[in-house]
């Protein structure tokens, strides 16, 4: 039996200030110790944070990491992620109907890989990546 397309029905919020985001991410000193503590390891993690974002473009916070290699990252999404801006979603029939939106924060340490990549997604019709950035760890 064959699946059925989505039928996307809204637009994707759209972070306003992906290049603060970025500057932020790479000078993250929290990002390199927990990678390195991985590494020493030779552990590969996933960080996981679920948050709306509300029709007014702000979010709140709702589904914080609990593993406690990765926790020290909650401190970071809570003081300055949250901080950010987002154009909200809407409908695609009515830019005026302003719709909130199921998102998560999710960082992947890749220690195989010398990687560490951010993505920020939302849950709603097609569970699209609305921002990605990778920082390479490797260290000639």
């Amino acid at each position: 039996m064959q699946q059925m397309p989505v039928k996307i029905t809204r637009s994707n919020p759209v972070l306003i200030n992906k290049t603060g985001l970025r500057r932020d991410l790479a000078n993250l000193m929290t990002l390199e110790a927990i990678y390195n503590n991985l590494k020493k390891q030779d552990v590969n993690a996933v960080y996981y944070y679920g948050f709306k974002i509300n029709s007014s473009g702000d979010i709140s916070l709702i589904l914080p990491e609990t593993s406690p290699y990765l926790i020290s990252l909650n401190k970071y999404v809570e003081k300055i992620f949250s901080k950010y801006k987002w154009r909200q979603s809407h409908k695609l029939d009515c830019k005026k109907c302003l719709l909130s939106s199921s998102a998560y924060f999710t960082v992947i340490f890749s220690t195989e890989e010398n990687k560490i990549k951010v993505e920020v997604g939302v849950v709603e019709d097609n569970g699209q990546i609305v921002f990605s950035h990778l920082i390479n760890m490797k260290r000639d």
